[in-house]
């Protein structure tokens, strides 16, 4: 599988925004939150909430996801809050769905 520089880029900084929330999450009495970022490189670097992830499939076709989420470092389920929005597009950049989602639990990343 390969990834693209701007994908690696991106994960790489949504896994270090990760880490550094982790210090302060503990500090805000455990609880931790995560966002889909926007990412400005400019003369400074500039990391914001509010951005969105993509990916495509061989055929083109791609799925956008936007949102942010809390959780308490213990990782319970009843600790978890947030969401988003979703859509799919066509090789043509058709629309084909579009919703909404709620993260419900904590679990691990394989």
């Amino acid at each position: 599988m390969r990834i693209k520089r701007r994908s690696f880029l991106t994960i790489s900084v949504m896994t270090l925004s990760l880490l550094g929330n982790l210090a302060n999450g503990y500090a805000d009495n455990g609880r931790l939150r995560w966002d889909i970022i926007t990412l400005t490189i400019g003369s400074t670097i500039t990391i914001d909430p509010g951005g969105h992830a993509s990916a495509r499939t061989n055929d083109a076709s791609r799925m956008t996801l936007t949102g942010s989420s809390t959780f308490r470092a213990s990782g319970q389920s009843q600790n978890v809050t947030g969401g988003g929005l979703w859509e799919t597009r066509d090789p043509d950049s058709n629309v084909t769905g579009a919703g909404t989602y709620d993260v419900r639990k904590v679990g691990a990343l394989i």
